[in-house]
């Protein structure tokens, strides 16, 4: 026998038509996980039976359900190709609800305001657009929708100046949520050299998202499973991986509230609560989509004014936005909505203070590929 080495695994990740419909993957949903994953893997619970035995011993628990559990971590990063979502997507699509993608267009609006724009494309209230703004681009959630094509449309945050008539808007992959979603599921295909994970009915719970000047932007999903197979079965597959250029944090545009700040790091978690199951279920028969969920932030800027403590005091809220990239298929934009913060406090990085800056985070999450 051979030892299982790690450098031999692969993992394949498609949405599911429907929950107990396992999806048929193909090669080119193959992800590619960082060293650090422990993979997602079969979980159950032996529960202590509490029997009085003849002897010293206890006795024998008994199984009580099997799942699966674990994590990835991943590159978020685009797909290289302008409106195709990551490989990734299912883990996004059932952590925040929706799934939106746009072909590009124009702005059909000779009157268009820094607010207010019509447009023949069809996009969708609560997804992520990014505009030709003069000479660059500027990425808005849209807020409202009107008319029948061309429809009218504004967004949450004004433009810093009106787009001109026929200018450019970009294709793009927008998950957000939405309020709406039914349950949605992903089939995950594990491969550990001789050993095959099949996990089915899953959803992704929580994401950790990082960006800090000296390594990539990267992603900690936690995934569960309703079912978590295991079979010697081997790989039939011919891996097609996703060779996109990765996205490194250093010179992230960040803005708080509109204004540039120069960081350290910034950080978010996002996860949500979901049921197990329970009497009158198999095990673990259900993960129904939650729309309660957990989101906190946290800023390392550097000190260069009293602004986050005054506005802690103040109880106000801001904006949160990052925008990583240049080349159309692989720019990442992270808007994170009405945050307030939890007590900044001052830390020292080789004699120059910077913030601890936490942040809580009510309005939303929303992420985009551009």
């Amino acid at each position: 026998m051979s030892i299982f080495r790690k450098s031999k695994t692969t993992a394949y990740l498609k949405m599911q038509s429907a929950k107990g419909s396992p999806a048929t993957v193909a090669a080119a949903d193959a992800i590619l996980p960082r060293n650090e994953s422990p993979f997602v893997q079969p979980k159950g619970e032996l529960i202590d039976r509490g029997l009085i035995t003849g002897g010293r011993w206890p006795s024998k628990q008994a199984v009580a359900g099997r799942w699966g559990e674990g994590s990835y971590s991943l590159e978020i990063r685009g797909s290289g190709t302008a409106g195709t979502a990551p490989e990734f997507g299912p883990l996004l699509e059932t952590l925040l609800g929706t799934e939106v993608t746009n072909a590009a267009g124009t702005v059909a609006d000779v009157s268009a305001t820094t607010t207010e724009f019509d447009s023949a494309l069809d996009l969708a209230v609560g997804q992520l657009v990014r505009v030709e703004i003069g000479s660059g681009y500027e990425v808005r959630r849209i807020a409202t929708k009107s008319g029948s094509g061309p429809y009218t449309y504004t967004v949450h945050r004004a433009f810093s100046q009106a787009p001109a008539d026929a200018a450019v808007i970009a294709a793009g992959v927008t998950y957000c949520h939405l309020g709406t979603e039914d349950a949605s599921y992903f089939t995950l295909e594990q491969y550990l050299d001789g050993l095959k994970l099949l996990c089915t009915d899953g959803v992704c719970e929580k994401l950790d998202l990082s960006a800090a000047g000296k390594d990539i932007v990267k992603g900690s999903f936690s995934v569960r499973s309703i079912g978590c197979d295991d079979s010697a079965a081997t790989d039939s597959l011919t891996p097609s991986w996703d060779t996109t250029q990765a996205l490194i944090g250093l010179d992230c545009n960040l803005l708080l509230d509109g204004a540039s700040l120069d960081m350290q790091s910034m950080e978010f978690s996002l996860g949500t609560r979901r049921s197990r199951g329970g009497i009158n279920s198999s095990g673990i028969s259900d993960l129904p989509f939650s729309s309660v969920f957990e989101a906190t932030c946290k800023l390392s800027p550097w000190v260069e004014d009293k602004s986050p403590f005054t506005a802690f005091f103040a109880g106000s809220l801001a904006d949160v936005e990052m925008t990583k990239g240049s080349t159309a298929g692989n720019i990442l934009y992270v808007l994170i909505e009405d945050v307030q913060r939890d007590g900044p406090s001052i830390g020292d990085d080789d004699g120059d203070f910077s913030w601890d800056d936490s942040l809580t985070v009510t309005g939303g999450i929303c992420i985009g590929f551009f």
